[in-house]
Formats: structure tokens, sequence, C-alpha cells
């Protein structure tokens, strides 16, 4: 059987294999920056300082923080629950 060619990413970075929960506080951490005491923030991912994961790794974490009722994602404006 021949593998499925994909197209190389533009992002020639290397990024981890397993996210690590220094990433996830970073994340974490522009969430409750960016919302500044409101409920609802819009993110980019570009703009998180010092963050090593890939974006694909990012909209994972987003994914978890949902899946454990921390905040609701719509069109990358966030509503935080807590």
């Amino acid at each position: 059987m021949r593998p499925i060619r994909t197209v190389p990413s533009k992002d020639e970075r290397e990024y981890p294999l397993v996210i690590t929960a220094e990433e996830k506080d970073k994340v974490l951490n522009y969430i409750l920056v960016v919302a500044n005491g409101k409920r609802t923030a819009k993110l980019n991912y570009k703009d998180i300082p010092d963050l090593r994961i890939s974006k694909e790794q990012y909209e994972i974490v987003l994914e978890e923080f949902k899946k454990g009722d921390l905040l609701t994602i719509k069109d990358m404006v966030l509503n935080i629950l807590r």
C-alpha cells in the first residue's frame, strides 16, 4: 500500500510529541490575561509568548479545557464558565 502524500507544513519548527503542563499553563494564563476579568476573550495562537506547541496541539489544549467545562469556544471567542 502506498502512503498518502500530504502537503508539508509551512512551519518548519520542531514540536514536542507530548503537550506539557507548562505549555497548557501558558495557554490558560494567556486566556486569563486576555479576558481581564470578563467572561469572554478573543484568542490568537500567534500571540501567546514562548508557546512551544503547534497550532494543532494548541487546539487540542483548548478542547481539553472545553471538555473540563472550563470554557466554551465559538469562532475562537472563549466564554469562561468558572
